[in-house]
């Protein structure tokens, strides 16, 4: 009995990994470019991650 409830949690977490594999790849990805991206630009490339500077750059563009 012990041996099959192993192999169902190794099944199942197998399946969560390749579900969310992508995802965390694409979003680490991401996190990577804007933070290299705006650091070429900027002299503190972590402002990236900051929603105020986010909240301007929406306001600069949208016009509100």
């Amino acid at each position: 009995m012990k041996k099959k409830h192993i192999e169902t949690i190794k099944s199942v977490a197998l399946i969560i990994f390749k579900v969310l594999w992508l995802p965390a790849l694409l979003v680490g990805a991401l996190a990577i470019g804007l933070y290299v991206g705006y650091g070429l630009t900027s002299d503190t490339p972590a402002d990236v991650f900051r929603a105020d500077m986010w909240r301007n750059f929406f306001n600069q563009l949208f016009g509100n």
